[in-house]
C-alpha cells in the first residue's frame, strides 16, 4: 500500500511537467473523387455520390509549443455509385455498383502549430480502417465470345482493411475555460484496393470538412 501511495504522489508531482492533453469531438461531410488505378484493364470508371457521406471522430492531442502528437478514433460512412467496365480481347463485363462502406478508422497525425491564442496547425499522417457492415450491390453484364448474360450482385463486400496517407490543416480558436472551437480540412488517399479485384482497383481522394469542440487539460505550454 505504501509503495502504491508513493507511486501516486510521484505521478501527481510529474503531471504539471507533462505537455497539454487536448480532446476533440468533431464531425462533418465527406466529398470524394474516385478514379481507377493504372492496373485496371479495359473501359473506364464513372462515379457519383447518391447519398451524403460523413464521419465523426474523437481525437486526442499531446500539445507542446510548436508540435502536437495527435491520434483519432473515427467512424466513417461513405456511399457512392460506381459504373466500370473490365475486360480484354475476348469480351468485357460492365458493372453498375452501389457501394456502402461503414468503417472504423485510426488516424495518426503529427501536427505542426503556429500562433499563441488562435492556433493554426498542419499535419501529414497515415491511417488504417476496418470495414464493418459494408456492402456492394448492383448488376453485371457480360458481352463477348462466351455470349451475353446479366447477373445481380447482392452478396459482395469491400475489402476488410483499408490503409493510406492523409494531409490536413486546421484552426483552433479559444472560447473560455479550456474550451476551443476547431475547424479542419483533411484529404486522404487509400493505398489499398477498395473493392474485390474483379471489379477493378480504385482510389478515393477523400476530402473532409469538420467542425468540433475541444477541451484542453493542463497548463499552457
Amino acid at each position: 500500500m505504501k509503495k502504491i501511495l508513493i507511486l501516486v504522489l510521484l505521478l501527481l508531482a510529474y503531471v504539471p511537467a507533462l505537455p497539454q492533453l487536448q480532446t476533440v469531438l468533431k464531425g462533418g461531410p465527406i466529398y470524394m473523387k474516385i478514379f481507377e488505378s493504372e492496373g485496371n484493364t479495359g473501359g473506364h470508371a464513372e462515379t457519383s455520390t447518391p447519398k451524403p457521406s460523413m464521419f465523426f471522430a474523437l481525437a486526442f492531442r499531446y500539445r507542446t509549443h510548436m508540435f502536437n502528437m495527435g491520434g483519432e478514433l473515427e467512424y466513417t460512412r461513405r456511399t457512392y455509385h460506381l459504373d466500370t467496365e473490365q475486360g480484354g480481347v475476348s469480351g468485357y463485363t460492365e458493372y453498375s455498383l452501389d457501394v456502402a462502406v461503414n468503417q472504423l478508422r485510426i488516424n495518426l497525425e503529427p501536427q505542426f502549430t503556429f500562433g499563441k491564442k488562435v492556433r493554426i496547425f498542419i499535419y501529414p499522417g497515415i491511417y488504417a480502417g476496418y470495414n464493418i457492415h459494408s456492402t456492394i450491390t448492383g448488376t453485371s453484364s457480360y458481352n463477348g465470345s462466351g455470349g451475353h448474360y446479366n447477373d445481380n450482385i447482392d452478396e459482395a463486400v469491400p475489402q476488410k482493411w483499408e490503409y493510406g496517407v492523409l494531409l490536413g490543416f486546421g484552426i483552433d480558436i479559444p472560447l473560455r475555460k479550456g474550451f476551443t472551437f476547431v475547424f479542419e480540412n483533411m484529404e486522404s488517399l487509400n493505398l489499398s484496393d477498395l473493392c474485390d479485384i474483379r471489379y477493378g482497383s480504385f482510389y478515393i481522394l477523400d476530402i473532409r470538412f469538420s467542425a468540433g469542440i475541444a477541451y484542453t487539460f493542463g497548463k499552457k505550454p
